[in-house]
């Protein structure tokens, strides 16, 4: 990460929340795991995961800052699922009329699989998924000086 103030934090309650709600989601530290990125203690973003079912998960993810996701975010992030958990696909959910999340979810490697009409009264719901052997992210990247 890029400074010593440059902290990738789990299930940091108020981050779950935040999170969740700028997701169009809510959050239940109880059973949801989130993963948060913070510098200088500001939080930039992060995801909360849910629906674990040992086969699969579901993600839901937001940033509050630009260049908020980091290369140790994104390893983490996806490590954390398919590696410790083990599950063979995540899942994730977005209106379809919000394109700058269906941008994100497609340029991060998911897959459109379906769509859901008639679940906004702006549109459809977008079902995204990965698979484990899709996963660009779980493959060793070059770390910037910066990155340490």
């Amino acid at each position: 990460m890029g400074t010593d103030n440059d902290v990738v934090e789990f299930n940091n309650i108020a981050h779950g929340h935040a999170i969740a709600t700028q997701s169009g989601t809510h959050y239940n530290p109880l059973c949801d795991i989130v993963i948060s990125r913070c510098v200088n203690g500001k939080l930039l973003g992060g995801c909360v995961y849910q629906n674990y079912t040992k086969h699969s998960i579901g993600i839901h993810v937001s940033g509050f800052t630009p260049g908020w996701i980091s290369r140790d975010l994104l390893w983490i992030c996806f490590h954390y699922p398919f590696v410790q958990l083990g599950v063979e696909y995540i899942f994730g959910l977005c209106p379809s009329f919000n394109l700058k999340a269906v941008e994100f979810n497609r340029k991060m490697g998911f897959t459109e699989i379906t769509r859901i009409a008639h679940v906004f009264a702006e549109g459809d719901m977008v079902v995204f998924r990965m698979h484990r052997d899709e996963c660009r992210y779980l493959l060793p990247m070059k770390r910037n000086r910066a990155d340490g």
